[in-house]
């Protein structure tokens, strides 16, 4: 009997003038910084739109299962509206968080947590006072709902 394991699936969305690489750079390091608390088990992957903010024109109907990591034509179509309600605002990075044996509300705080050593990293969300940033996750009803709204900052 093959028991199937539950994992974690959150987007993030950022905007930064930041390369791809040291992006994964840093979460690798946040990664291995037993202080920082990342789990080492989070897989993150990185989307990136260099030429302009986020659009569904960087998303072709082939693209979007790798880009998002999802297979169903609900989620895709939810994660295409966020994309480009996020890239309006800006975003040019979507940071794809996996973590096995784990919620998706779970990933999505796990994602926030590296998010938020982020702010101090001004190599990657550069000097914006107010960064564009948002992570969604999947909850129990199947939407698409933000972080900021289901948690917001204190």
């Amino acid at each position: 009997m093959n028991a199937s394991r539950k994992v974690g699936l959150a987007h993030g969305f950022l905007k930064t003038g930041s390369s791809p690489q040291r992006i994964i750079r840093a979460f690798q390091n946040m990664k291995a910084d037993p202080e920082v608390m990342v789990p080492k088990n989070i897989d993150l992957i990185v989307g990136f739109s260099q030429i302009a903010p986020i659009g569904a024109s960087i998303f072709g109907s082939k693209n979007s299962f790798g880009i998002f990591g999802v297979s169903g034509a609900n989620d895709i179509s939810q994660l295409l509206r966020i994309s480009v309600k996020m890239g309006i605002e800006g975003a040019n990075c979507i940071v794809r968080a996996v973590f096995p044996d784990a919620a998706n509300k779970k990933t999505a705080l796990e994602l926030g947590q590296v998010f938020n050593l982020m702010y101090s990293c001004t190599e990657i969300l550069g000097e914006a006072e107010m960064p564009v940033a948002d992570i969604y996750f999947k909850n129990e009803a199947g939407i698409y709902v933000s972080t900021l709204k289901t948690n917001p900052p204190m």
